[in-house]
């Protein structure tokens, strides 16, 4: 079984031997496939040096596969879509491989380039004392455009129209991405707005939503519910609730079981895996979870 652990369940492991035990040994039986993402370098590297070792150490005896930042994971699920689609190729898609493999595509390089480079070396990043995190403006204008899309909801102003419109716009984006080496916005910016405004490749992305749509875009349909879900509610978009976000996109579409002992994403995940196309992973709390892998050990 593969299971995907929120930041949460290796705080609990490192609290708990009996645990940690149970959980290490079914690392060793191959019983058990642990995974773990790059949000984790950052919540690791949040904390203070003694948790942060602590941490990299429960780390370190899980063995632990490595899966793809959500928004990676959904800009190869549509466009292995839209080349099937439109130049019949298929290819294989797993967005869980080893640490080296998911760094190197989040950086845009080559896993031989990084494989003496360790968790503890990422976690570094977002551990430098004094320093800010490069992620802060990110988590500000996602809260803005959450904040904005609450409001436009509670006045009927999302209509039909409006979805289609961001959909449109969300697939000119991911087409945007295509062949991306380096972070640039105003680049990405231009590409988008370029395939926007061409009639051939709008006509394209009205098949694919129309003909094709997203019932195979699993990590997309997962953060679409969540987003509606938020939406038509009230709480504030915070760091915390972005970062679970990432978390539940990734683990849920992809792992047979998404472990966290947070309720309320507990109640989200369950919310959203209703009447989906594909099984998502089992939303459980770590205790639970850790009697599961117990009998099977």
């Amino acid at each position: 079984m593969i299971s995907y652990l929120d930041q949460n369940v290796l705080i609990y492991l490192a609290k708990r031997d009996d645990w940690m035990a149970t959980a290490t040994k079914a690392a060793a039986q191959r019983s058990e496939r642990f995974v773990l993402s790059p949000w984790h370098f950052y919540e690791i590297g949040k904390l203070t040096h003694e948790r942060r070792r602590e941490l990299l150490d429960v780390a370190d005896q899980l063995q632990p596969s490595w899966i793809l930042d959500r928004a990676d994971i959904q800009m190869l699920e549509f466009l292995n879509a839209w080349d099937q689609l439109w130049d019949g190729t298929h290819k294989h898609f797993s967005p869980i491989g080893t640490l080296a493999e998911v760094a190197a595509f989040l950086l845009r390089t080559t896993p031989e380039r990084l494989v003496n480079v360790s968790l503890a070396d990422f976690v570094e990043t977002f551990s430098k004392p004094g320093a800010s995190s490069p992620l802060t403006e990110v988590f500000d204008s996602q809260k803005t455009i959450a904040a904005a899309n609450q409001r436009s909801f509670a006045e009927g102003r999302h209509s039909e129209a409006v979805e289609r419109e961001v959909q449109k716009r969300y697939l000119a984006r991911l087409l945007a991405r295509r062949g991306e080496t380096n972070p640039s916005l105003s680049e990405l910016n231009g590409k988008q707005a370029a395939i926007l405004q061409d009639g051939f490749m709008n006509a394209k992305i009205d098949f694919f939503i129309d003909f094709v749509g997203f019932s195979e875009l699993r990590a997309w349909i997962i953060e679409s519910r969540l987003a509606k879900l938020h939406m038509a509610g009230n709480a504030v978009l915070n760091e915390n609730r972005q970062v679970d976000r990432h978390h539940a996109c990734a683990g849920l579409a992809y792992c047979g079981r998404f472990v966290t002992n947070d309720t309320e994403l507990l109640n989200r995940s369950a919310e959203v895996s209703r009447d989906l196309p594909f099984t998502p992973a089992m939303a459980i709390r770590p205790e639970d979870f850790i009697e599961q892998i117990d009998e099977h050990g």
